[in-house]
């Protein structure tokens, strides 16, 4: 078992909840999976991951999930899978909240660190009222470890987040960011 496994963590700044069910510590490698409460009109921004495909089963409410420009409404049961480099979002445009299930193959260790610190930095005040850090380093570090990128004209600060993560100084401070909130 693996310090993240079993664990709920909740970002108090957007109220989502996230419970780790297994890591890739846990599974060798194999997968990570985190159910994910998700409040209403919540969400996440067009993005794609290089190294692991996502697939989200809808346990209760809706989740609209929209690869590239097509977009699908899952109710209780549907799931979708989103491929390596297909840029995607999901959200929700309901009143209610949506419970999924988030797979993502292979595991990957720092996706899963970067949400504990990200809900972690939202509940010590260190994010800004879209739950982003307000440290510029940290959200280098936060976006370098996730494997999350960002698509269009945002893909030109990646290689800054690259630059920065890379530094003597960031590494010390994600040591530190893991250790508060991931161990």
């Amino acid at each position: 078992m693996t310090a993240l496994q079993g664990k709920t963590i909740i970002n108090p700044i957007i109220k989502d909840e996230v419970t780790y069910v297994h890591t890739s510590k846990s599974t060798n490698g194999e997968k990570s999976v985190l159910d994910i409460h998700l409040e209403p009109k919540g969400g996440l921004n067009l993005h794609y991951h290089k190294t692991y495909d996502e697939t989200f089963e809808v346990q209760s409410g809706e989740l609209i999930v929209q690869i590239g420009k097509r977009k699908t409404k899952l109710i209780p049961g549907d799931r979708a899978t989103i491929k390596r480099n297909e840029i995607h979002r999901f959200y929700s445009d309901s009143e209610k909240p949506t419970k999924f299930r988030a797979t993502i193959i292979p595991g990957h260790q720092g996706f899963e660190n970067s949400l504990a610190i990200v809900y972690g930095l939202a509940s010590d005040g260190l994010v800004n009222k879209k739950g982003i850090p307000k440290s510029f380093c940290h959200l280098a570090i936060i976006a370098t470890m996730s494997g999350t990128n960002l698509p269009g004209l945002f893909s030109y600060i990646e290689w800054i987040f690259k630059i920065i993560a890379k530094s003597k100084k960031s590494k010390k401070i994600k040591e530190e960011l893991i250790k508060t909130y991931c161990l």
